[in-house]
């Protein structure tokens, strides 16, 4: 299934993406050793292609980029492709959260199973082309989950949850709306018979025939 929104606008919404800029890792340099390790992790996405790779961090030495030859997300290490001469100095890019990127892609198809459940009663899903409305829906339920959950780190879990309740009770809401105002314009849609005489459909606004009532 098409992910209907990206992790990281997800985990931008709840408050929980972290970017970190110029941090001066943990490591040696000595001219041999390559690999250095960051403050804080998992390592996530920070370039919105729903992966986590080298790609999403940037390391400079004595301020020049140089390139990032490996990296792991968990255990925070960073690997450069040359070592570093003594006396340089290594920065390093990045974006950390609580929440690992698997984490919020399981939330998230959770949460559009969800939405396809509703939506699915009026048109075609899962959907190939998602609507505005539907991603923001997604983004803002998702974000809702996260924030009633406890990673350790906030000092006001009661409040945080709240605001998770909030936004779901939002999402919840958006749902609701837009799923009236689609059933709005597609019962303006004409009506007509299939073959065996005993179903009738209409066209729902992707084109698609969808059942309207069954005569029995």
């Amino acid at each position: 299934m098409a992910a209907y929104e990206k992790l990281q606008k997800i985990r931008e919404e709840a408050g929980l993406h972290f970017e970190v800029e110029a941090e001066v890792p943990t490591g040696t340099t000595n001219g041999s050793n390559k690999d250095f390790y960051i403050a804080h992790k998992p390592l996530v996405d920070r370039n919105y292609d729903d992966a986590v790779t080298k790609d999403d961090v940037v390391a400079y030495v004595d301020g020049a980029q140089v390139t990032v030859s490996a990296i792991d997300a968990v255990s925070g290490k960073v690997s450069l492709q040359n070592a570093p001469a003594g006396g340089t100095v290594v920065t390093i890019d990045y974006a950390y959260s609580p929440v690992k990127d698997s984490f919020v892609s399981d939330l998230l198809e959770e949460v559009q199973a969800t939405v396809d459940l509703e939506m699915g009663k009026l048109t075609t899903v899962p959907y190939t082309t998602v609507p505005p409305e539907i991603r923001k829906i997604v983004r803002v339920y998702c974000a809702g989950m996260l924030l009633t959950k406890d990673y350790g780190f906030q000092s006001d879990t009661e409040n945080t949850s709240k605001d998770g309740f909030k936004k779901i009770k939002m999402a919840e809401t958006w749902l609701e709306d837009y799923y009236d105002s689609y059933n709005d314009a597609s019962s303006s849609i004409a009506v007509t018979a299939t073959s065996d005489g005993s179903v009738f459909s209409q066209k729902d606004l992707n084109g698609n025939n969808t059942p309207y009532r069954d005569w029995e």
